[in-house]
């Protein structure tokens, strides 16, 4: 795992294993719909969904792929994503 120096170890069915940067991502996608929805929900969500048998990442983390996200235009943002008050994100069109 060293040699592959990927940003994320995440436990699979075969034990620990490296994982790119945007792993997350489908997830963070699949739970964000047309319609406004907070990054506070979507992160909690993404957290919840993959917390069996272990916590695989921490909302920190799932915030910077979501403002990632809204860079390269997968996501629109209404205010900052970052912001755990006011941020919203969407799917576009």
């Amino acid at each position: 795992m060293r040699a592959e120096n990927a940003p994320f170890r995440i436990v699979t069915d075969a034990g620990l294993a490296s994982a790119p940067i945007d792993v997350f991502d489908p997830w963070l996608l699949e739970r964000t719909t047309s319609e406004w929805r907070s990054v506070n929900r979507i992160t909690g969500e993404v957290m919840g969904y993959n917390a069996d048998p272990y916590m695989q990442v921490g909302d920190v983390m799932l915030r910077m792929r979501i403002a990632a996200l809204v860079d390269e235009g997968k996501l629109l943002a209404d205010g900052d994503p970052w912001d755990t008050l006011s941020g919203r994100v969407r799917l576009p069109g």
